[in-house]
């Protein structure tokens, strides 16, 4: 059995579901985007739209300073832990 890391997975997962709206991501961006997630929680966003945490006037600077938003939202539309290629 071939071990894939979560980045290899987000990206097969993303590939099969939507070829034409994905681009791939490094390991880089996952951690950018795990530092993201883990943030908003310290921050206590938990219920906060996505909009308000890229918003410059309610959110803070270091999330539009990271990535934007759309790559936030592609990366959270296909992170996936589950190896469907083996069900």
């Amino acid at each position: 059995m071939m071990k894939m890391t979560v980045t290899e997975t987000v990206v097969a997962y993303a590939l099969m579901a939507s070829p034409a709206l994905w681009c791939l991501i490094s390991d880089i961006e996952l951690k950018a985007f795990i530092g993201l997630l883990i943030l908003a929680g310290v921050c206590r966003a938990r219920h906060e739209p996505l909009h308000d945490l890229w918003s410059p006037e309610q959110g803070l600077p270091t999330f539009a300073g990271v990535m934007s938003i759309n790559s936030f939202k592609a990366i959270l539309q296909f992170l996936c832990f589950d190896r469907i290629q083996e069900k």
